[in-house]
C-alpha cells in the first residue's frame, strides 16, 4: 500500500472514530445545553418577578384573602406559582425536574423553585418550563449538528487529501526519477527535485550519492575486465605458440601429444572466456549490441571435447 494512501485512510478512520464519538455525546450535550440554557431563563425570570414584587408588590399575583396563585402560560408550557411557605424555617432555592398535575394532565417541568420574604412573611415561588418543549428544541439542535460534523469531516478528509498529495508530491518525483526511471548500471546526470522538505532533500541527496557510489563502482569493475582480458591475452598466446612448436618435434610420443592436445583445448577454453569477459565490457561500454545467436548443438559438443580427455583419468582414478 501507498503512502499516501495509508495518510489518507489513516485520516479518514481517525475522523469517523472522533465522528461517531461526537454522535454519542450530542443527545448528552444538547440536554445539557438545553438545561443550562432554561436554568439560566428561569433564573432571569425569578429575577425579574422579584423586582416586581419589590415594586409593586405581591397584589398583581396573590391576594390577601388566598394563599396559593397559579398562573399558566398558553398550551401549559411555562407556569409560575406563588404560595405561602409554611414552613417559616425552610429554605428552599433548587432547580430540577418534577411532575406536576394541571388539568388532569401530568406534565413534567423544569421547576425553579424559591422561597422570598415579602411584608413579614414567607412565600415559596415556583417558575417551571416544560421538559417536552426541551426536547422539541433538543432534536433539531441534535440534526444540525450532526449535519455541521459530517460536513466539516467530509471538507477535512478533502483538505488532508489535496494537502497529502502535495506534500508527497516530491517522494513520488524522487522514487520515479531517481529508481525507477534509471537505466542501471548508467545513471545519467544528477537533477536536484525542487522539495521544501528537509527530509525529502536529505533523502533526494543520499540516494544522489549512493548512486554515484554504484557508477564509480560498476565503472571500476568495467575498466578491471578489460585490463584483465587484454592481460590474459598475452600468457595464453605464448601457451599456445609453445605448444603448437612442441607439435613439430620429431622425439615427442603419442602419450604426449595427447596431453598437449588437452592443454591446448584447455587453452582455447580459456582464450574463449577471456575474450567473453572482454566482449561483456564492449557491451557494457556500448560497442556492441547486447543480443547474440548461439549454438547450443556447438556448445555441447565444446563442453564434451574438454572433459572427454580428462573423464578416462578421472574414472581410472576412481576404481583404482
Amino acid at each position: 500500500m501507498k503512502l499516501k494512501t495509508k495518510l489518507t485512510l489513516f485520516n479518514a478512520i481517525s475522523k469517523l472514530v472522533i465522528a461517531v464519538f461526537f454522535v454519542l455525546l450530542v443527545p448528552l450535550l444538547i440536554k445539557n445545553i438545553s438545561h443550562n440554557y432554561v436554568d439560566k431563563n428561569l433564573i432571569k425570570q425569578k429575577n425579574k418577578f422579584l423586582q416586581i414584587v419589590k415594586q409593586q408588590g405581591l397584589d398583581n399575583y396573590i391576594t390577601a384573602e388566598d394563599d396559593y396563585g397559579s398562573y399558566y402560560l398558553p398550551l401549559k408550557e411555562e407556569y409560575l406559582t406563588i404560595e405561602t411557605d409554611s414552613l417559616p424555617d425552610h429554605r428552599v432555592d433548587t432547580i430540577k425536574n418534577e411532575r406536576r398535575l394541571v388539568e388532569r394532565d401530568t406534565i413534567e417541568y423544569r421547576i425553579l423553585s424559591h422561597t422570598f420574604k415579602h411584608e413579614g412573611k414567607q412565600y415559596l415561588l415556583e417558575i417551571g418550563k416544560s421538559v417536552d418543549t426541551l426536547d422539541e428544541t433538543s432534536a433539531p439542535l441534535q440534526n444540525i449538528a450532526l449535519v455541521v460534523l459530517v460536513s466539516m469531516i467530509l471538507l477535512t478528509i478533502l483538505a488532508d487529501q489535496l494537502y497529502t498529495n502535495r506534500i508527497l508530491r516530491p517522494l513520488g518525483l524522487i522514487i520515479k526519477t531517481k529508481l525507477i526511471g534509471q537505466k542501471f548500471p548508467n545513471f545519467g546526470s544528477y537533477k536536484e527535485v525542487k522539495t521544501t522538505t528537509s527530509d525529502f532533500q536529505h533523502l533526494d541527496l543520499s540516494i544522489h550519492e549512493m548512486i554515484e557510489a554504484i557508477e564509480a563502482a560498476f565503472q571500476k569493475e568495467r575498466e578491471f575486465i578489460s585490463n584483465a582480458s587484454h592481460e590474459l591475452m598475452t600468457p595464453i598466446s605464448i601457451l599456445q605458440s609453445k605448444i603448437e612448436n612442441m607439435f613439430d618435434q620429431d622425439d615427442v610420443s603419442e602419450d604426449i601429444k595427447l596431453r598437449l592436445l588437452e592443454m591446448q583445448r584447455i587453452l582455447n577454453r580459456l582464450k574463449s572466456i577471456t575474450k567473453t569477459l572482454l566482449l561483456i565490457s564492449q557491451i557494457e561500454n556500448e560497442q556492441f549490441l547486447k543480443e547474440d545467436t548461439v549454438s547450443l548443438n556447438e556448445l555441447l559438443q565444446e563442453v564434451y571435447d574438454e572433459i572427454s580427455v580428462r573423464l578416462p583419468e578421472k574414472i581410472s582414478h576412481l576404481i583404482s
